[in-house]
């Protein structure tokens, strides 16, 4: 059952899957007066347990926060690193800027990031000196602005 159950109810962790086919088993032997077990039982616990895992999950969440049960050292640490993760997620949105610049610019840019000089990147790429300052100077732009 807890199979069939995990089948429908997608991203529940196993442990709240495994208490709410508990619970669909507890409640068809304490009702079993009311409950006629025939070829319909199997449905009825099924759906008895998926409803009870989701009520399960849901509670989960409003208790831990968002998915990832972080627990309080857990969330401190996060705390306390707070300026390395936002480093982190500042060099994330830089790196989405360059990949949406056109493929021009984000080869010049490369070649200049490497370290190659502006004379340099002229020669490889077969454009003039005076191109490419204004192509690196427009990928600056863009990337500063985020419109990239």
């Amino acid at each position: 059952m807890e199979r069939s159950v995990r089948g429908a109810v997608h991203g529940v962790p196993a442990e709240l899957i495994e208490d709410a086919c508990w619970y669909a088993w507890l409640q068809i032997v304490r009702r079993q007066d009311d409950i006629i077990l025939g070829p319909s039982a199997f449905r009825w616990l099924h759906r008895t347990a998926v409803r009870q895992a989701w009520r399960l999950d849901a509670r989960d969440r409003r208790e831990s926060g968002p998915r990832g049960y972080l627990d309080m050292n857990a969330r401190q640490e996060l705390v306390d690193r707070g300026p390395e993760v936002v480093e982190v997620v500042e060099q994330h949105e830089t790196l989405r800027n360059v990949q949406k610049l056109p493929d021009r610019q984000r080869r010049l840019l490369a070649l200049h990031v490497v370290g190659f000089k502006t004379a340099e990147v002229a020669d490889i790429s077969g454009d003039s000196i005076l191109t490419v300052r204004r192509q690196l100077r427009r990928a600056r732009q863009q990337m500063r602005e985020g419109l990239a």
